[in-house]
């Protein structure tokens, strides 16, 4: 999982990233969080949510990380509405569930965060 870690920090991602879940917790606190079977939860803060064309090359990166290590990495992308998740936007889908800090809330058009 840190190897993976490792790897992503290489990558050109807009904006502030950084991981999150247990992996996060483990890093901001230094007590043992992650185990072997965790994924790695990556949270990249943006000012608007990106477009397809934007979004599936990220995830294609994770995409191959994840193959290279072996660890599932999840990716939200937080804009200053709330979170959506990076696969949700490279496959270009016009709804999706938006993370807010009242809970999800179903979107009707995600085109409309931006």
């Amino acid at each position: 999982m840190f190897r993976a870690l490792s790897l992503l920090r290489k990558l050109p991602f807009p904006g502030d990233w950084g991981p999150g879940g247990s992996v996060g917790a483990e890093l901001a606190t230094g007590h043992p969080a992650a185990s072997s079977t965790s994924d790695l939860d990556l949270v990249i803060r943006v000012d608007s949510v990106p477009d397809t064309s934007e979004a599936r090359p990220m995830q294609v990166m994770l995409d191959q990380i994840s193959a290279q290590t072996g660890v599932e990495i999840d990716a939200l992308v937080e804009t200053p509405g709330g979170g959506v998740s990076l696969q949700e936007l490279a496959t270009g889908v016009d709804t999706a569930v938006e993370r807010t800090a009242d809970g999800p809330v179903p979107l009707g058009n995600l085109w409309s965060l931006r």
